[in-house]
């Protein structure tokens, strides 16, 4: 079944824009289950960048998220002023 995870991330103050390039290095691009990526800003908090990611499965998910370069998390990690809020969700079946 399709998932979205939405991703909250709050960069340390002033480090936005370093969110946003470890964010692009981290990208899914071709790995085996990824639809699509949008990044958003929060109105209320201009440190604040909401992910919306697109998988096929949360299986692929996870798989993609162990096989990210161990470097490029630690970067992640070092940017972050908190830890990273998941959501996972999928579609509402109708009966």
């Amino acid at each position: 079944m399709a998932i979205k995870s939405i991703v909250e991330m709050q960069a340390k103050p002033g480090r936005r824009a370093e969110l946003l390039s470890t964010l692009q290095e981290m990208s899914a691009g071709d790995a085996p289950g990824f639809i699509a990526a949008q990044h958003y800003r929060n109105f209320e908090d201009e440190d604040t960048v909401i992910g919306i990611y697109d998988w096929k499965s949360n299986e692929e998910r996870v798989a993609w998220s162990q096989s990210v370069d161990p470097d490029t998390r630690e970067r992640l990690t070092d940017v972050l002023a908190t830890p990273m809020r998941i959501v996972l969700a999928g579609p509402i079946e109708e009966r």
